[in-house]
Formats: C-alpha cells, structure tokens, sequence
C-alpha cells in the first residue's frame, strides 16, 4: 500500500529535478505569449499563464517539458510547468529590480559565453579570455605583418594583468619565422 501511494505521488507530482532553464527574449507581460528565445533562433510558449514585469530585454524561467511546436513563430515550441525566474541582462549590464545597469569602466561580468543573459546583480570581473581590473581587454594574440594566430585565453574568468593569459596546446602564433602551432603544454604571455 505504501509503495502504491508513493507512486502515486511520484506520478502527480512534477520532479523539480526534471525543470530545465532557458533565457527568452523579452516580448510582453505573460509567458503564454509567443516569446522568441534570447539569440532569436527559436520561439516559445508556455501552456500556462504566467504574468512578469521586466524592463530588460531577457527574462529567465524554468519549465518541466516541451510538448509540440517546431519553434517557429507561428508554431512555437509549447512548454509545460512555466515558472518565471527573474529578468535578465546582457553581459556588459548588472540586473537591479526588473530593470539593467549599465556596468562602469566596460568591466563585464563573470559569465563565459557573451552571448548568454545573465541575472548577476553586480559588475563583477572579466570573463574568461579576458583581462583586466578597472576595464576589461581580450586576450591577445600574436601577428607578423598580416598573419594572426589565435587569441589567448585565460584559465577561467577573473584574469586581472595579461601575463594569465596563454596559448593552448595546439593553438597557433606568428613571428617573424611564420606561423606555428604550439606543441605540448600552454604558452603564457609575457609583459
């Protein structure tokens, strides 16, 4: 009996570990609108209504399944179990209430893909790749006349002075010899 009525509730209820999260674009005040996703490649709505208020151009939310839609907009992909999260911002802005700040200096915040929204509420450090304290500045990269390698990068995000930033293993570099690739560990900067 017991084993039965925990099925039971098993089945009835959702699984808070089954909800996913996704960053949407901010198009209304109610999530059973059609929302585009935050890049624009995909479009959303949600089977229940569930009212927000952002004055940002993301929003976050979670929900328990997909069940239809091709993503387009006049077929969005529909998603069930919808919970507003929070408001979101790009990565050059801080979240403060329902809207986004601009962060000072141009410092960004710690997320490793500029791309993706966050939801931090303060400036915090470069991402990865990049450098700096009071302003931020990619990684660089080596250049003999006109041929590039590639860009340095960092071992996370936080880098503050340039020599944390290196070449990987199997990155390429230009001198005045040509372009390599390095061959074993990484190659760090130098000031």
């Amino acid at each position: 009996m017991k084993k039965i009525l925990l099925l039971l509730i098993l089945a009835i209820m959702p699984s808070l570990a089954g909800a996913a999260e996704l960053y949407l674009g901010n198009a209304g005040t109610n999530l059973s609108s059609v929302t585009p996703s935050h890049g624009g490649g995909a479009y959303y709505k949600c089977q229940n209504s569930v009212p927000y208020s952002c004055q940002t151009t993301y929003i976050k939310i979670s929900y328990t399944s997909q069940v239809g839609g091709s993503g387009t907009s006049l077929s969005p992909y529909i998603l069930t179990g919808c919970s507003f999260i929070s408001c979101a911002c790009d990565y050059r802005q801080y979240l403060s209430g329902t809207t986004c700040r601009d962060c000072s200096n141009s410092i960004m915040l710690g997320s490793p893909d500029y791309s993706t929204p966050h939801v931090a509420t303060s400036c915090q450090y470069c991402k990865k790749g990049f450098y700096g304290t009071s302003s931020c500045s990619q990684c660089p990269r080596s250049y003999w006349g006109s041929t590039y390698g590639d860009f340095g990068t960092t071992a996370a995000a936080g880098a503050k002075v340039v020599t944390e930033c290196y070449l990987e293993s199997g990155g390429t570099f230009a001198d005045s010899t040509g372009k390599g690739e390095i061959v074993g560990d990484k190659c760090y900067y130098k000031n």
